[in-house]
């Protein structure tokens, strides 16, 4: 029986763990641990849930809502391959086997003995089984996250990307989800979405006094740093506000409201920065 820590290597940890997305790496630990146990149904069981996990909260991130509670594991995983830049020599043969794969592990985990009752007898899998579909689930989340995250452009801490501290940053006393940058210029606060640690709105309180409708060259200045480096305004979603603004990046296939309020006089403007999701029935913004 291996160790805890020749499973991780021979699993890929690093690569995996790195995109830090935590419903996967607690799937993750408990592939680790039940394989370390010898629970080699478990592993197969927690390999899937790990899939699953994966392909859901990608679907979330760029969909904005969940993926169907009914659907099987490779329609979760295509469901969220389907929202990614695939770029393959042949992008249909390379999703038919990615297809093919959660199919696999999908039956596979049902006939074990942790899945529901079935008229069937269970199949008990060996180690070498139940390893090798903890290897290809790795492989597949990797892939899957490795696709995500390389549409998110190059800047750290930009909206929608996660969140990496920095020297000056540190969390609100209260709340380990939102990061107040302490060495910017202005005042600079970073909310985060719970499970995943991705930047879901950034709060810039600046001393520039703004005049909506006419300093639009400033406050793009203002917000750039915090922006995809392709962003522009998308004029299809602005609603003639001088108050809110919708911006578009292609490359990172991300919606983005800047809404301005002036403060007190003398005092300045607060700028929010929102992560949108775009509504493919309507067009609009959910």
């Amino acid at each position: 029986m291996l160790q805890k820590q020749e499973i991780e290597r021979r699993l890929m940890l690093p690569e995996l763990k790195q995109y830090d997305v935590i419903t996967v790496n607690e799937s993750f630990d408990d592939v680790v641990a039940a394989l370390s146990d010898g629970r080699y149904d478990s592993a197969i069981n927690y390999s899937k849930s790990m899939l699953e996990a994966c392909s859901r909260w990608i679907y979330k991130q760029k969909i904005g809502r969940d993926l169907p509670k009914n659907m099987e594991l490779k329609q979760k995983v295509m469901g969220a391959i389907d929202t990614l830049e695939v770029q393959s020599a042949d992008d249909k043969l390379f999703k038919q086997m990615i297809q093919d794969m959660s199919l696999k592990i999908g039956k596979i985990r049902n006939n074990t003995s942790e899945s529901h009752g079935q008229a069937s007898r269970k199949v008990r899998h060996s180690e070498v089984q139940a390893e090798f579909i903890a290897t290809t689930s790795t492989a597949i989340c990797n892939m899957l996250l490795e696709l995500f995250f390389s549409t998110k452009g190059t800047k750290d801490n930009i909206i929608g990307s996660h969140i990496k501290m920095k020297n000056g940053f540190e969390l609100a006393r209260d709340n380990d989800y939102i990061v107040n940058d302490r060495k910017s210029n202005d005042a600079v606060t970073y909310n985060l979405e719970k499970d995943t640690r991705i930047i879901q709105q950034i709060c810039i309180t600046t001393k520039v006094i703004l005049t909506p409708g006419l300093d639009v060259e400033t406050l793009h200045n203002i917000v750039q740093p915090y922006l995809p480096n392709d962003v522009r305004l998308a004029p299809e979603l602005n609603k003639d506000s001088v108050y809110k603004y919708y911006y578009y990046s292609e490359q990172c296939d991300l919606y983005v409201s800047i809404i301005i309020e002036s403060l007190k006089p003398k005092d300045g403007t607060q700028i929010y920065i929102t992560m949108e999701y775009p509504d493919q029935q309507g067009g609009g913004i959910f």
